[in-house]
């Protein structure tokens, strides 16, 4: 494939990078619809950061501000947060509360994930890594 060719289905890198992202946000929220506990979405989540760190990347990467002009990638990040609130989602507390408790848990995620990634955690596997922060998130919730 010549490297042009790509711009016939794309209009532009961030088309491409767009595209992809799609897929790794349609895979990820297959997995934890599979979910059943909260400690089930953070191993899950945990288990694609470490092995497929690029990906998870991108993803990451994706800026929230244009997903309102692609709504196939939207709509799979929702899926993503969807699932987070199915698990972390308490009947006491309101719509605002669970959606807060939900983005300080994806903050703890994600900037433990950077941190044990950029060897600022000294844990000693990612099972150790795992089992932390799913005790930091129990005590959270």
């Amino acid at each position: 494939m010549a490297h042009r060719s790509l711009y016939n289905h794309f209009a532009d890198r961030e088309a491409l990078l767009d595209a992809v992202a799609e897929c790794g946000f349609v895979e990820l929220g297959a997995r934890l619809k599979e979910c059943r506990t909260p400690a089930d979405y953070v191993s899950t989540e945990l288990d694609f950061a470490l092995n497929e760190p690029h990906l998870y990347d991108l993803l990451q990467s994706r800026p929230h501000a244009t997903m309102k002009e692609k709504p196939s990638l939207r709509a799979a990040v929702h899926v993503c947060i969807g699932e987070a609130l199915r698990l972390f989602s308490c009947e006491g507390r309101s719509s605002d509360e669970n959606r807060r408790a939900v983005m300080k848990m994806l903050m703890l995620l994600h900037g433990g994930i950077s941190m044990y990634r950029g060897g600022i955690l000294d844990l000693p596997d990612d099972a150790a890594f795992v089992a932390e922060l799913q005790k930091m998130i129990e005590t959270e919730a």
